[in-house]
């Protein structure tokens, strides 16, 4: 590694990847201060951070609802907070079926 590079650990992959972009964002340190941040990210990218946080798995009922657009900052230190702020603000709903977590769009 040289100077701007970080690891993430994949909790969905169970491994440690290697970035080197040299890219040290607000969005690669939020962690740090306990918020995800998203600039415009598709619903399935932001969820996608929120499983990797948290180790769980999101499905969708339909394929449109994954390019839903979201822009904002969410706690990653309550899994339901975080939630219920994504929730607001793209006009979904989310449902446990099991272990997944089932989204739907409103």
């Amino acid at each position: 590694m040289i100077p701007g590079n970080y690891i993430e650990y994949s909790s969905l992959a169970q491994k440690i990847v290697v970035n080197e972009n040299n890219d040290t964002t607000d969005d690669h340190i939020s962690w740090k201060y306990g918020n995800l941040i998203f600039d415009n990210a598709t619903l399935e990218e932001a969820l996608a951070k929120v499983s990797e946080n948290y180790g769980i798995e999101f499905k969708y009922n339909k394929t449109e609802t994954k390019d839903i657009l979201i822009t904002g900052k969410v706690p990653t230190t309550d899994l339901e907070i975080c939630l219920n702020a994504i929730k607001k603000s793209t006009n979904i709903k989310i449902q446990k079926e099991n272990s997944i977590l089932v989204v739907y769009k409103n």
